[in-house]
């Protein structure tokens, strides 16, 4: 299935969660990241059971310290 990452086309085989999905892509997910799932935030405790389906446009957003 296709999904847009962080506004890449990316292929995915076979269903996923949100968690499984940040496991594969290796995101450190301790904390100082956001998620959106088309356009609505997915909350930290709920990645398990959110679904990724095709055509999702996910994005992976990391705090950063400075100014």
């Amino acid at each position: 299935m296709k999904i847009s990452l962080n506004g890449e086309r990316r292929d995915l085989e076979g269903p996923v969660n949100l968690q499984e999905l940040l496991t594969a892509l290796r995101v450190p997910t301790g904390g100082g990241i956001a998620v959106l799932v088309n356009g609505e935030v997915a909350r930290r405790a709920q990645w398990a059971e959110t679904a990724i389906r095709a055509e999702d446009e996910i994005e992976i957003v990391r705090a950063t310290v400075g100014g």
